[in-house]
């Protein structure tokens, strides 16, 4: 049987996506900027490619092209069509009409959202600049970017995308986000024996937050 993807990328819900992989976002108005992802595109500036909430995609006014959600995750983290659709199936719930490999099904993907990860202090990675080469001249090729600073000529330089996965495996990441939520609890716990009233009442709220990611972490 084969799957809707299509239905799959209409019902993406792309801040979620752009969450998980951990892009940088910069907030303009109702929209949400981040780098274009299509290769080719060494957007320094995310002044370009942007979506709003509720959208299902990010647009770039440079490229003038629409980037569905499968296609983001599969710029940014070079996994194939099929992992990618995988990876949106599991970011939309894991919906019965879609089809997967029973072992899949079986394996939820862990993930924490942005607002967690800025509870518990944690940065997801993106980009980084990888050196080539030394040139006299600049270059003009699209697909690199140049870093001049204080070398005497142009260090020729490729965006290279990467997530957490780049450096550990997702049971790593686990138990990092895990011993993190219990440090931020301890904290929590402490800063609320020493206040009163509402101030003690957000401290609460923090420590409920960490506990419900420590359980998520199981």
């Amino acid at each position: 049987m084969k799957n809707n993807y299509a239905q799959l990328k209409n019902e993406a819900d792309i801040e979620q996506v752009v969450h998980y992989l951990g892009l940088p976002v910069f907030r303009k108005g109702a929209a949400f900027f981040i780098h274009c992802p299509i290769p080719g595109h060494n957007d320094e500036h995310p002044s370009n490619c942007y979506f709003k909430q509720g959208w299902s995609n990010v647009f770039c006014m440079a490229c003038n092209q629409s980037i569905n959600a499968i296609d983001l995750i599969m710029f940014v983290s070079g996994v194939s069509f099929g992992e990618a659709a995988d990876i949106l199936w599991e970011l939309e719930g894991r919906p019965d009409w879609y089809h997967v490999k029973d072992w899949k099904k079986s394996k939820a993907m862990f993930n924490i959202t942005r607002e967690e990860a800025e509870l518990l202090g944690i940065h997801f990675p993106n980009r980084v600049l990888f050196p080539l080469y030394l040139s006299d001249e600049k270059p003009h090729d699209k697909n690199k970017v140049i870093d001049r600073r204080e070398l005497d000529g142009y260090l020729v330089c490729k965006v290279e995308h990467f997530t957490y996965l780049t450096f550990t495996t997702e049971n790593q990441f686990r138990a990092i986000v895990r011993n993190k939520a219990y440090e931020t609890l301890e904290k929590y716990k402490n800063d609320a024996i020493r206040c009163e009233g509402e101030l003690k009442d957000i401290f609460f709220d923090m420590m409920e937050r960490c506990i419900n990611i420590i359980q998520k972490c199981k």
